[in-house]
């Protein structure tokens, strides 16, 4: 099992969320990652739901966490 952490800023506002989002997704895809997963806050669940994940248990290895957090994910 290999786990690859991507830390996104704050990025929405500024128009780059979609993007990179796409971009990773693109990335990870190509280099034979099945899914994707994310810690979303309930103010950026939407945008992740429209980028067509769902919600999505999974096992952070770092234990980081904030529990107001939604886990998401999506299959690549």
């Amino acid at each position: 099992l290999e786990i690859l952490t991507i830390i996104c800023l704050d990025l929405l506002s500024f128009g780059f969320g979609a993007k990179l989002l796409r971009y990773s997704e693109n990335w990870l895809a190509e280099n034979s990652y099945k899914s994707i997963h994310a810690e979303a806050s309930s103010n950026a669940l939407e945008f992740y739901k429209k980028n067509g994940y769902i919600e999505m248990e999974f096992n952070d290895p770092e234990d980081e966490s904030d529990p107001n957090d939604i886990a998401v994910g999506k299959t690549l």
